[in-house]
């Protein structure tokens, strides 16, 4: 049953550190009354509910909530656009707005496909131990403009100058020897 493998996946990680006890764990459906397959238009009915579900799980919480999204059609419920759930599986994806609050998202593999699949059981614990850490310590702080993590950077134009770089790159994790001088 793959309501009681989530269960025991959750205290599974609840277990793990005594942080992760006080964690608030809220379970709901992205479409309630759908097959498999659910259409657009099921996804548009349910999605009150849905965001009324997150909106009364985060009520109060300090920290920004964050969403396991199980397949893609939680995902899609969630207004992020995917195609496949391997795409973007075990992500973060902070900032995500859903109802005009924000949360981040970790996408993981549908319920159906956790019970069907060997193997899955661990990256799917692997993607609530991040939940359940993002949920304790917060997110990342803000990502460092690509300019800022580039400014000191070397781009090679040249065939030349790429084996320059190449050469380099193995002195210095072969000997230590700094690039820079």
């Amino acid at each position: 049953d793959t309501g009681k493998t989530v269960s025991q996946a959750i205290k599974t990680v609840q277990s793990e550190s005594q942080s992760y006890a006080n964690v608030v764990v809220s379970k709901t459906y992205a479409v309630l009354c759908s097959g498999d397959k659910p259409k657009s238009t099921e996804l548009t009915c349910c999605a009150n509910f849905l965001r009324n579900s997150l909106a009364a799980a985060s009520l109060g919480q300090e920290r920004t909530p964050v969403v396991v999204a199980m397949g893609t059609e939680a995902v899609k419920a969630l207004g992020i656009p995917v195609t496949k759930i391997t795409d973007i599986q075990s992500r973060v994806l902070p900032g995500v707005e859903i109802g005009g609050k924000t949360y981040t998202v970790i996408p993981t593999m549908s319920a159906k496909q956790l019970i069907a699949v060997p193997g899955l059981y661990r990256t799917f614990l692997r993607d609530l131990q991040k939940a359940f850490e993002l949920s304790t310590i917060g997110p990342a702080a803000d990502p460092t403009s690509i300019e800022v993590l580039t400014k000191d950077y070397r781009f090679p134009s040249t065939v030349a100058a790429v084996s320059t770089l190449v050469d380099d790159v193995l002195a210095y994790t072969e000997g230590g020897k700094d690039p820079g001088t």
